[in-house]
This record gives structure tokens, sequence and C-alpha cells, in this order.
């Protein structure tokens, strides 16, 4: 099968061994498996925008690779919450908000943004998390109620928006890849 064998020079004192015709089936393979995981991965992203936390079970289905599973869980959190902050940072900036209040749908964005500090029921829960703790709340978002979901709370509660993105990033890390090994362990293996 294989036709021939040449030792090549190396840089890092280790030979290169290039195998003429398996080499080149072996490289074909090596760009076909990386095309199709990187597509189940691209493919579990978009689940978790859209789904969250709920999306691992799903994601399964997609692939049966724990590891797969949980680098697609985690971009498509990381990739919702730059989105959400990236809005939310573009709405809360003060050049932005006057230039927002002239234009008649997104009038209505700001004003929800102004009257939602002044409601009893957006202090009560402000108080809430931050009696309960903002790290918590970051650190199990990625789960439940998602990432998507979290970040615009903390925007519209107008929270401490470092803190959640320091802690955020841990649970999707953390948080998140437990509960998919744990998912994994339980009902997939």
């Amino acid at each position: 099968m294989i036709s021939s064998c040449t030792v090549l020079p190396s840089n890092n004192n280790l030979p290169l061994v290039q195998f003429s015709q398996a080499g080149s089936l072996f490289r074909v393979w090596i760009i076909f498996y990386t095309s199709v995981v990187l597509i189940d991965i691209i493919q579990i992203t978009l689940l978790c925008i859209f789904l969250g936390g709920a999306s691992i079970p799903i994601s399964f289905t997609v692939s049966s690779s724990p590891v797969i599973v949980w680098l697609g869980n985690a971009l498509g959190s990381l990739i919702s919450a730059a989105v959400v902050i990236y809005v939310g940072n573009r709405m809360t900036d003060k050049k932005s908000e006057e230039k927002l209040n002239k234009k008649r749908f997104t009038k209505k964005i700001v004003t929800v943004f102004e009257e939602g500090g002044d409601s009893k029921k957006v202090q009560k829960v402000r108080i809430i998390i931050d009696k309960h703790g903002l790290r918590l709340f970051s650190l199990l978002c990625p789960i439940f109620p998602g990432v998507l979901i979290s970040t615009v709370a903390v925007y519209m509660l107008d929270l401490d928006r470092k803190i959640y993105k320091h802690w955020m990033a841990a649970g999707v890390i953390f948080v998140s890849g437990f509960y998919v090994f744990g998912y994994w362990w339980a009902f997939v293996k």
C-alpha cells in the first residue's frame, strides 16, 4: 500500500517521515474530519445562541463527542454575550442615546431602559441579585436562563457589567463544561 518512504530533516531534531501515497490519504482524511468537526461546532454554536443552556441535550444529537458539544456551546454563549454587550454599550452610551431618541422605533427601547430603573419590580430584582450575588448569577447563567437572556438582564437592571463579564466567562468554561460532561456521562455514554 505504501509506495515509498522518505525521511526528511526537521528543525526540531525529530525526523519527518513522509509517505507518498498513504500520507496524501491521511491528509485528505484529516481535512475531511476537521471540516466535519467544524460543521458540528457551528451547528451547536447556532443552537446555543438561540436556546442557551437548553441546547446541550439537543446538541448531542448533532455530535456525541462532549468536547465538540462543549466547544460549540461555549462559542455560542460567548458570541451571543458579545452581541448583547456591544448593542447594550451602544444603547447606554450618552451620544448614542441622543441619536436613538430621535428615531421612532428606538425611542421605545430607550424609554424602556429609562423607565426600568424606577419600577418597584426592577428594584426588587436588583436587590435580590445584589444580595445573593451577581457572581453566582453570572457563574450559573450559561445553564439557566442562558447567556443571552442573562446579559440582557444585566443591562436592563444596570448591574455591575465588569463582574458579570468575568464570572460569566468562567461559567461558560467551567460550569457549562461540567454540565456537558455530566450529561454525556449520565445519558449519552
